[in-house]
Parts: C-alpha cells; structure tokens; sequence
C-alpha cells in the first residue's frame, strides 16, 4: 500500500506548496511560518492511507512483477530452517544468506514495509535511469543533492552539528529495530532505507516524505507554542543525519560482536550516546549565548 505515496499525495498539497523547494540546483535560504499551512500531519498521512486502502487493487496490479515475487521469496527463506542454511554446501549457503540478505526476509514486518516503499519509490526509479542509459544524470542528480546538504549544514552554523549529531543518533536508533539485533543479514533495509531518504531530498519539497515531516515538525511547533520558523536548511540536515544513522548501522553491526548480549543493542545505545551529546552542546550553546547578553 505504501508503494505509491509520492502519487498519491499530490491533490493534498494545500497551502504547503507556496514555499519553492530546495531542488540543488536552487536556493535552500525559503523559510515559512507555521501559520502559513493550514494542512495537518494526520490530515495528509489519513489521505494517504485512504486513498492506497481505496486503491489496492490497482496497486496489486502494477507492481505485481516484483512484489509477488518477493513475496514467495519471504515466504519460503521464513520458513526455511536456519540450521539447513548452515550444512549447505558452500555456494548454495552464499546464494541463500546473499538472498536473505538482499529481500529482507528475516527482518520484521515494520521493517518489511519500509524495505517494500523505498524498493519502489528509490531503488526501482534509479535503476529505470541506469537501464535507459541516464546513469550520468542520475549520478549527477545526487551530487547536486549533497552539494544542497553541505550547504544546508554549513548555514546552520554552530546548530548544524547539533541537528546532525541528534538526527544520526536517532537513524541509528531506527536502525536497530530495523535490523532488530545488529546482525548483517538485516542491514540491507537499513542501507536501502537510507538511500531513499537522500532520493527523497533529491526531489525536493514536492517529495511525500519531506511533506509530511515538514507537516508534523509545524504541528509540533504549534503544539508547543513555538512562534519559530521552519526552513529547509534544518530539514535536510534532519534528513542527512537521519540517513547517515541509517547506513551507519554497520558499524555496530561489524565492530560490535564481542559485547556478548549486549551486541543486539549497541544501535540504541551508541544512538542514545550521539542524542545525548547534541542535547549538552545545545544547552552549552545557550547558556554561551546567555552569557553574551
């Protein structure tokens, strides 16, 4: 269901378009006030989960061709006992974890979800380029989008490193329920999860992702109060340091193993670490600030 919501959204955009995206090859400098959108975050995810729920069978349809596939692979690797896995000869024991790797198919169904949404809305478009010969576009795409992150980072300042740190710590925090306990037989989500969150910075406002947290960080100004303004320097840094928790998930995952039960959780922790130290350098931030005035 979640495979079409960049489609799907586009008839609720509302007041959220008046601001120009921050597409590369343009300026990130657009700020909006909060007042300035009247569309809620539970407005726009309650019409997409409407209209996909209104349209599975056509979705079912058009991406039959690789989800029925996947779908029987996820089955029978399941139900696969892992001890076979184990006494098969050599090529047969790669090609089956590389499958296992590769689908998914032992991470949970949360995971599965996120896995099915940026199959289809990242990996699939980019290899549609590289088939039709536009890989130098593609490749020039995405340099253009880290030249709109680095610059996105660097005009927040001394707030860039604080956003980056927290946003990371929390990728990686997501990560690890994604891979559930570090092992890499389950990074393969978090690395296409990653990928499709820098995708999505690529196409820039109109992107459903950068939609909707753009809607719920305004619902949460307003929740709290916050008369402040909300700009795409601070989303893509969000959305960088957030893909950057994501793929950094390996780490962990590599360097690791010999914390005994512990190892199922470095993710959470060493996430916990990164949040904890941009909470310090935002209140030593202020309190310089203070002292200033």
């Amino acid at each position: 269901m979640c495979c079409v919501v960049n489609d799907n959204l586009a008839s609720s955009e509302s007041a959220i378009n008046k601001v120009k995206p921050p597409i590369p090859k343009g300026t990130i400098d657009s700020i909006e006030t909060v007042s300035e959108v009247s569309e809620t975050f539970i407005d726009a995810f309650g019409k997409i989960v409407v209209r996909n729920i209104t349209n599975i069978p056509e979705l079912l349809k058009k991406n039959a061709v690789w989800l029925v596939p996947l779908i029987a692979l996820w089955l029978f690797l399941m139900t696969f006992p892992t001890f076979r896995i184990s006494i098969l000869p050599g090529i047969l024991r790669f090609l089956m974890n590389l499958l296992i790797f590769l689908t998914a198919s032992y991470n949970n169904f949360i995971a599965k979800i996120i896995y099915v949404f940026s199959f289809n809305s990242a990996l699939i478009p980019a290899i549609e380029k590289i088939r039709k010969k536009e890989a130098a576009e593609l490749v020039d795409k995405y340099k253009r989008t880290f030249d709109t992150i680095r610059r996105a980072f660097l005009s927040l300042k001394n707030k860039g490193i604080i956003i980056l740190l927290s946003s990371s710590g929390t990728g990686l925090i997501i990560a690890n329920f994604l891979s559930r306990n570090n092992r890499l037989d389950k990074y393969f989500v978090c690395l296409l999860s990653s990928f499709a969150l820098i995708n999505a910075l690529s196409e820039g406002a109109g992107n459903v992702l950068i939609k909707l947290f753009r809607l719920a960080s305004i619902d949460l100004n307003n929740l709290f109060k916050k008369d402040s303004k909300l700009n795409y320097n601070f989303i893509y840094t969000v959305f960088a340091g957030l893909s950057l928790g994501l793929a950094g998930e390996i780490i962990p995952g590599l360097t690791f193993r010999m914390f005994g039960s512990l190892k199922d959780y470095t993710g959470y922790v060493l996430g916990l670490v990164l949040i904890v130290i941009s909470v310090v350098l935002h209140f030593l931030k202020a309190q310089n600030v203070t002292k200033e005035h």
